[in-house]
């Protein structure tokens, strides 16, 4: 996994969530463990989208159920670029 995205969704939880970094982990659940609601998750994609300038698919968005599976797809976005 790319360590950049990584701490990139490792950061934005932080500062904006308020959630420990060290509880952020590549198979923390986004849902159960950090309790983030849907509106949350998508302010987080949208970050993720704009700081990598990638556009992540819809249809996939439902498959990201840890944070390990956000960034390998915004790894697989990058790698289109």
């Amino acid at each position: 996994m790319n360590t950049s995205v990584f701490d990139t969704i490792q950061g934005f939880l932080s500062k904006t969530f308020y959630v420990n970094p060290q509880r952020v982990k590549p198979y923390t659940r986004i849902y159960e463990d950090l309790k983030l609601s849907q509106m949350e998750f998508l302010e987080m994609v949208m970050i993720v989208e704009n700081e990598f300038h990638v556009q992540l698919a819809d249809g996939e968005l439902g498959n990201c159920k840890k944070i390990n599976d956000l960034a390998r797809m915004t790894e697989r976005a990058l790698e289109r670029i």
